[in-house]
């Protein structure tokens, strides 16, 4: 087993299939707007967040490098909170990556919304964010989305 420059056995870095985050990284201030908004289900302080990013590639490029202290992007925390219109605008946007990896369990967007679907009274939002993610390409073939097999069949999603 290797170790760390701790002197700490720990598991390869080679082993993990996930690309290591730094644990704590402070957010910017547009960062935090862009995580608000997605929490508050606020698309106009998500579009503000953006303003002073001045091309499509820039947007895409922040929205894909943004993380929360978990590792989760913006397309996890609209997913999770049901945010459609947040979810809906940031898929929009040029060379958003629709299935990156959260750091805390490797997980994607298509998750997030996994889990929101078993809230109870989430299910029709739930419902809406699978196939929003579907239709924008999410793999539902990544392992461990225990619910969104029996998710996708009752609710007739197609794509899942």
């Amino acid at each position: 087993m290797k170790t760390d420059a701790n002197g700490d056995e720990g598991a390869s870095p080679s082993t993990f299939p996930y690309p290591a985050i730094p644990v704590s990284v402070p957010l910017s201030k547009t960062e935090e707007l862009l995580f608000a908004s997605c929490r508050q289900h606020n698309v106009d302080l998500l579009r503000e967040a953006l303003s002073h990013l001045k091309t499509p590639q820039a947007i895409g490029e922040f929205i894909n490098a943004s993380r929360d202290p978990l590792g989760n992007t913006a397309l996890h925390v609209a997913s999770f909170r049901g945010s459609l219109d947040c979810l809906d605008f940031l898929l929009d946007q040029d060379g958003v990556e629709v299935d990156p990896h959260n750091r805390m369990e490797g997980d994607t967007p298509l998750h997030s919304a996994a889990r929101l679907s078993t809230e109870e009274g989430a299910e029709e939002e739930a419902k809406a964010v699978i196939e929003m993610l579907l239709e924008a390409g999410a793999d539902p073939r990544f392992p461990r989305l225990p619910y969104l097999p029996n998710r996708v069949k009752e609710y007739g999603i197609k794509g899942g």
